[in-house]
């Protein structure tokens, strides 16, 4: 036994000696296959729990290597076949309102495997968002509220029914549904800190409704319990009969900042008392006098030149509505000039917010300079002169009834300062400018880290497990269906990300998010959409609005739609499309101007796209009478907006048009849209191709009233009036 052993051992060792030496031999004939570089994803045509049109034909995935096999399973009767680096799985034949799980095998040309599966939902009709408020929605001008309104009509008294929004929207769910609803964006449902406002100024956001909050005692009727939109049981039913008529139903989220708490003591950095002054702008010369000196050097600002010729000051001082109350044309604060630098010495109150304007006297000019240096930023302030260990915030948040009811850690912690990185305003000082409290540091987020209010700290624990039961408890419990988060890019990226996940992994739902993530370029929304780097995410397309903007104005390249925004680029599908909401149409204009031409033809192009989730706003549907309008543009986009979408190739200046091809699941779909910022009043015809040869179209809208028949390649004369009140058409087939 031992011999034979000893045998074995011995052919063992000489085996292996032999695999060594072949194995480090430069014969490159055998070598095995190089497996070394790895197969990787690339990218895909959809994501795992994405939502899709169930016309979707084909899905192509793209890998890092050439690839030489491909299995699929999971959806009866689908194929695959390969590109190169490209996996296309074909012939899918989905069905609407549907689950699926495409299941697949790759192998490359190292003989690497990869095993994966994609789970996704289809939609049935095409899918559209209400938003379901405005901003001065049951409100009347004698309602200001101290400057937070500014009401140019009569809005409680027009529209009566508005006061009680929940018990509206119950009423009008089946409506909605049969127009083509599909979701309502909901204002803020919870308590803001008065009666009449919306939820933006947050203050308790576990009361919808329920509660009497300290300080609301004395509200009539039941003003003292309900939120500006009724009461938390009024809220539960319109849920539930919109949900009931198959519309889905998003919360309108506020992270970002707390409003109306009481005053607490809060430590601040020693060096506060000088912390918003401009080191060489503003100099305090006699206090006991208010003596203060202004200095405003050009070199500082960029646009300002060398050889201005006038510096004054334009601010608030004296009382609200006298010829010195920001009246650029007031020349009593006049700067002197000593080698190019401008100074002046004046008596000046505490609290006095004012500008630097130079060469000027009319706003329009724009020459005026605030604390950023640029026209429209900041006011320079006058402080009062106040110790770091002696200041006030309204920060104290402890109390909140519809937190201690349904919080389930609510005994452990309360919101006082150290929930909070800072703020802008302080007891007796007014706003002083973005404050850090003492030990505290801005969040991590993409745009500037404080916007307004008491500034929600999300490096605090507590603060983050709130957030985190409120959102499960919003979709579990209320019976929401997602959310719009409001100013999302000024919260901590990092939070934002996490908290999507984990409100995702503690419900059965496929919950919606909506980013308001204010950017005006596409580059700067898809920047954000990468840093949260989720799917489910999806942004307003604020981008695309811009060019909406250039087409009011008139000077909009029609052409330039066929690129234009989020809805255009690599994130086409996180696109959610919109004309105005309750920030940019809102009576004053705080946030610029709205879409005030051609509107009819930014729904057209919104409402008959094949990609994005366009909205309609609450105001320009009931308040603006484009009622009837829209409603045929949403019939369009439930009954024919169907198929792959196709630019065409004569768009020009004034005139955009775009095919979508229809869908052999629905006879007689198809489109050919047709819009024009033209205002000659003559016909506009094209020839294009509507991909349905030897078919019949007419003008849904109604604009052109014609029949028009294509020719055995598709191709018809198509035509669109050359009207801003008209000059938006649809044509579709005719129905045989």
């Amino acid at each position: 036994m031992l011999k034979i052993a000893k045998n074995k051992l011995i052919i063992v060792m000489i085996s292996m000696l032999v695999l060594l030496v072949v194995g480090c031999s430069d014969d490159s004939s055998t070598n095995t296959p190089d497996r070394s570089k790895n197969l990787i994803l690339e990218s895909s045509t959809i994501q795992d729990m994405q939502e899709v049109g169930f016309w979707l034909d084909e899905v192509v995935i793209t890998f890092n290597n050439n690839l030489e096999n491909i299995e699929v399973a999971g959806i009866e009767g689908a194929k695959g076949r390969l590109d190169n680096n490209k996996a296309i799985i074909y012939n899918l034949n989905l069905d609407m309102n549907n689950e699926y799980t495409l299941k697949y095998i790759v192998r490359d040309e190292y003989d690497n495997e990869y095993n994966d599966s994609i789970s996704f939902m289809t939609s049935g009709t095409n899918q559209t968002m209400m938003q379901a408020f405005y901003w001065n929605m049951a409100i009347n001008r004698n309602q200001a509220d101290g400057g937070y309104y500014t009401a140019y009509e009569d809005y409680r008294d027009l529209y009566p029914e508005e006061e009680n929004l929940w018990q509206l929207l119950e009423d009008r769910a089946d409506y909605f549904s049969e127009i083509g609803i599909t979701s309502l964006w909901l204002p803020p449902a919870h308590k803001a800190d008065h009666p009449l406002k919306v939820g933006y100024a947050t203050y308790d956001i576990w009361d919808l409704g329920e509660f009497e909050q300290e300080g609301f005692e004395d509200y009539p009727n039941d003003w003292n319990i309900r939120t500006k939109h009724g009461t938390r049981e009024e809220l539960e039913g319109a849920i539930s009969t919109l949900k009931d008529n198959g519309i889905e139903v998003y919360y309108d989220v506020v992270m970002n900042h707390r409003m109306g708490g009481n005053l607490q003591q809060v430590p601040l950095d020693d060096d506060f008392s000088n912390a918003y002054r401009v080191e060489g702008i503003i100099e305090l010369i006699d206090e006991g006098n208010s003596q203060w000196k202004f200095t405003f050097d050009p070199t500082r600002y960029e646009g300002v030149p060398n050889n201005i010729s006038e510096v004054h000051l334009v601010g608030n001082f004296g009382l609200q509505g006298s010829d010195l109350w920001w009246n650029p044309a007031n020349k009593e604060y006049l700067l002197e000039e000593d080698n190019g630098i401008w100074t002046g010495i004046f008596e000046v109150q505490e609290g006095t917010a004012f500008k630097f304007m130079y060469d000027a006297d009319n706003w329009d000019d724009e020459q005026h300079i605030g604390v950023d240096g640029t026209p429209y930023g900041d006011d320079f302030v006058i402080e009062k002169l106040i110790e770091a260990d002696q200041v006030y915030a309204y920060v104290d948040f402890s109390g909140l009834k519809g937190r201690d009811n349904y919080y389930s850690r609510a005994k452990d912690f309360e919101w006082d300062w150290k929930a909070f990185n800072g703020t802008d305003y302080f007891d007796g000082l007014g706003n002083v400018g973005a404050t850090l409290f003492e030990g505290k540091e801005w969040d991590d987020a993409y745009g500037d880290p404080y916007l307004m209010g008491a500034d929600v700290d999300y490096q605090n624990p507590n603060v983050q497990h709130e957030l985190k039961e409120w959102g499960q408890w919003i979709i579990n419990d209320i019976d929401f269906d997602g959310f719009r988060l409001d100013a999302i890019k000024h919260v901590d990226t990092p939070f934002v990300r996490d908290w999507i996940d984990y409100v995702q992994d503690n419900s059965e739902k496929d919950v919606f998010y909506i980013a308001e993530a204010w950017e005006r370029e596409v580059d700067g929304l898809t920047g954000y959409l990468d840093a949260i780097e989720d799917p489910q995410m999806y942004a307003f397309d604020f981008p695309l609005r811009e060019d909406f903007m250039g087409m009011s104005y008139g000077n909009l390249d029609m052409r330039d739609l066929a690129s234009a925004g989020l809805v255009n680029s690599r994130y086409k599908d996180q696109a959610v499309t919109f004309i105005d909401n309750h920030d940019t149409y809102r009576d004053g204009d705080p946030y610029g101007e709205a879409v005030n031409n051609f509107k009819y033809q930014a729904y057209t192009y919104i409402l008959t796209r094949e990609h994005g989730l366009p909205t309609i706003f609450w105001k320009d549907y009931y308040q603006d009478d484009m009622k009837e309008g829209i409603d045929k543009l949403l019939e369009v986009r439930r009954d024919f907006a169907y198929g792959r979408g196709y630019e065409v190739d004569n768009n020009d200046r004034t005139t955009y048009s775009y095919v979508r091809e229809g869908i052999e699941e629905l006879p007689e779909s198809g489109l050919v849209m047709m819009i024009t910022r033209n205002t000659n009043g003559n016909t506009i015809t094209k020839e294009i191709n509507s991909r349905q040869p030897n078919t019949l179209f007419y003008d849904y809208t109604g604009n052109v009233e014609e029949i028009i028949e294509t020719d055995n390649n598709g191709y018809g004369e198509f035509q669109v009036q050359g009207s801003e009140a008209e000059g938006w058409s649809v044509w579709v087939p005719v129905n045989n």
